[in-house]
């Protein structure tokens, strides 16, 4: 208070005895979720990490797992760590159309199998 606060930055390195309750920040299509990240490790302290570090550098403890929807590589890089999930759509009008087009894209597909043949369209 008083003018005196100063900015720190959140706890990259989280230790692994803490039981958190993991909370999956996904932005449709794709955008916005950085401000979600920042106000989350802002008001815990504890770091935010991307989905795919989980795949190419392994699990950890974060409590803040970032992601996209649809996600076009298929990568659930967190595997069954995640508890809950936000989700933040930064236009409905414009995210319907964003909807749409991903389903066209991929051939209206029923199945992960088949959304993933489709890749290439994206």
């Amino acid at each position: 208070g008083d003018g005196t606060c100063k900015w720190q930055p959140p706890f990259y390195e989280v230790p692994g005895y803490i039981n958190f309750h993991k909370t999956v920040i996904v932005g449709y299509p794709s955008g916005d979720k950085r401000m979600t990240e920042v106000q989350m490790e802002a008001l815990t302290g504890w770091s935010a990490k991307d989905e795919w570090e989980f795949e190419s550098l392994g699990m950890s403890n974060h409590p803040f797992i970032m992601s996209n929807y649809p996600h076009h590589e298929g990568i659930w890089g967190w595997g069954d760590a995640g508890d809950q999930v936000i989700m933040v759509v930064r236009n409905m009008r414009q995210s319907m159309v964003e909807y749409h087009d991903i389903l066209w894209d991929v051939g209206y597909a029923k199945t992960w199998a088949d959304s993933f043949e489709n890749i290439p369209n994206l």
